[in-house]
C-alpha cells in the first residue's frame, strides 16, 4: 500500500509517514522512534470490503488539510464497486482516529466485477 510521508500537518498531529493498509486503516509511523502509533489515523475497516485485491486503494490529503481537516479516500465497498470518500479529522489529537462518518465524493462499479 502506499504511504505519504508529510512533515507538517496541522497542530496536534505528528510529523510522520503515513501507511494505508487494504484493511481499511491509515497509520502514523513516527520517523523520530520508528514505531507505529498504537492507534491508527483511520479506521474505516468495518464500512469497506475487502474482496480479492479491494479494500483502502489509496488516500489523499486534502491541499488546505491543515485548515479544513479532510482526508480523501479511494475503497471498495461490500458490494466491490470503488467509491471515493471523503472524511474530517475534528480533533487535532495525534491519536485521535478520524470519524466513521464520510460524505460520498463518487462511486462507480468496478470493471473486474
Amino acid at each position: 500500500m502506499a504511504a505519504r510521508s508529510l512533515p507538517h500537518l496541522r497542530p496536534g498531529i505528528p510529523a510522520g509517514c503515513f501507511i494505508g493498509q487494504l484493511d481499511g486503516t491509515v497509520r502514523i509511523l513516527d520517523l523520530a522512534t520508528g514505531q507505529l502509533l498504537p492507534t491508527p489515523f483511520l479506521d474505516i475497516a468495518s464500512s469497506i470490503g475487502v474482496i480479492g485485491e479491494g479494500g483502502l486503494i489509496g488516500f489523499a490529503f486534502d491541499p488546505n488539510f491543515a485548515r479544513n481537516g479532510y482526508v480523501y479516500v479511494n475503497v471498495t465497498n461490500a458490494s466491490d464497486d470503488t467509491e471515493i470518500r471523503r472524511y474530517q479529522v475534528r480533533r487535532p489529537i495525534p491519536t485521535a482516529s478520524i470519524p466513521r462518518a464520510a460524505r460520498l465524493s463518487s462511486g462507480s462499479t468496478s470493471p473486474m466485477g
